[in-house]
């Protein structure tokens, strides 16, 4: 007898013991079952499994069908947020707590927790390493697993930023004695390489890799350069009238999208620029009333996502033309991402809101 067999016949028992201890009398019928001939199998009981419930990839045509799948009060504060690799759990993040929940219900599984002489840097793409620092020297590398530091990398140079490559293997490290990033390896905490040549008037920079690790974009201010990793060959520089406040390359390596404020049709306002990787050249510009806080590309490269205040605007990344607003309520999306997958959208707004968008079925 299976699980549910067992289960059901408790429940019969249970009712037929209350039934006789008040009183009741009643007459119950067993049927008659014939034992099966010797040699001949019994067929399994048929178990209904409960309806899978689908989900689809998110495209030009579904967009205006998103709706609100999970949400969560994380914070009260601004929050960061990322997807796992392989789409099951989000991580949402502030500069002292680094929550990992799960993405269909966004229920907690792991947390790291700092006070406040802690800087929380990062968490690696695969959710198993967090990077922080108690003294602005040391980098310790927290394991979600074992809830205690792995390993502590202490550079020999002042730094700002440190992040992680796509495939959790490498942690970078902005230098700030010189314009470079020096990349260690995570299991080791080894130096292995370090990445220079990016030209700024002011020494204040950042970069990230592109989705693939192929990648490195600098920025500075103005001005956003991507080099490729294998060949340290920097890519034409793109240059921008104000602060850029966003990019992202794309998954293919061959666009870069940026934020910032601009000139268009004879009036400064908020942009978002399309560029040629390897020719620099504009491809396409879209101006919008609220400045654009964050961006990302659709796993294909067929849509950009552009987050704003209350709402995500998306673009056809052939074309510029908007295809859709996504209104989200609650203050200005700071963060946003496409899972990996294709079928869902994450957004975190400054007033540490975070939200998974699916397409209703």
């Amino acid at each position: 007898m299976d699980l549910r067999g067992k289960m059901k016949l408790n429940r019969i028992l249970i009712v037929a013991l209350v039934l006789l201890l008040a009183g009741v009398s009643c007459q119950v019928q067993t049927p008659v079952v014939e034992a099966p001939a010797v040699g001949t199998s019994v067929p399994a009981p048929k178990v209904t499994e409960p309806p899978v419930v689908q989900s689809t990839t998110i495209n030009v045509e579904n967009l205006a069908q998103l709706e609100k799948s999970a949400s969560l009060q994380a914070s009260t504060g601004a929050l960061n947020c990322a997807w796992s690799s392989d789409s099951s759990s989000v991580v949402l993040m502030d500069i002292t707590w680094a929550g990992l929940y799960k993405a269909d219900a966004l229920e907690l599984t792991g947390e790291f927790t700092g006070d406040e002489s802690t800087a929380l840097y990062a968490v690696s793409p695969d959710v198993t390493l967090a990077a922080y620092s108690l003294d602005g020297k040391k980098i310790q590398l927290y394991d979600f697993a074992t809830k205690a530091d792995r390993l502590s990398i202490t550079p020999d140079f002042q730094y700002t930023g440190v992040f992680f490559s796509p495939d959790g293997t490498r942690l970078a490290v902005d230098s700030l004695d010189a314009i470079e990033v020096v990349i260690y390896d995570t299991a080791t905490g080894e130096r292995v390489n370090s990445l220079s040549g990016f030209e700024t008037a002011a020494p204040v920079y950042s970069a990230d890799f592109s989705p693939d690790g192929s990648n490195l974009l600098w920025l500075s201010r103005g001005t956003a350069q991507p080099m490729e990793i294998s060949s340290r060959t920097l890519k034409p520089a793109l240059s921008h009238e104000d602060f850029i406040s966003a990019a992202r390359m794309s998954r293919d390596n061959s666009k870069i999208a940026t934020a910032a404020a601009g000139t268009l049709n004879g009036e400064m306002q908020p942009l978002v620029t399309l560029w040629d990787t390897q020719s620099g050249a504009v491809l396409w510009q879209m101006g919008n009333a609220e400045y654009f806080s964050s961006l990302d590309f659709s796993p294909d490269d067929t849509i950009l996502a552009t987050g704003t205040r209350n709402e995500v605007v998306f673009y056809d990344v052939a074309s510029g033309i908007e295809l859709s607003r996504l209104q989200t309520g609650g203050d200005v999306i700071n963060s946003l991402g496409f899972s990996p997958d294709g079928k869902s959208l994450l957004t975190c707004s400054t007033d540490g809101i975070a939200t998974v968008w699916k397409i209703k079925l």
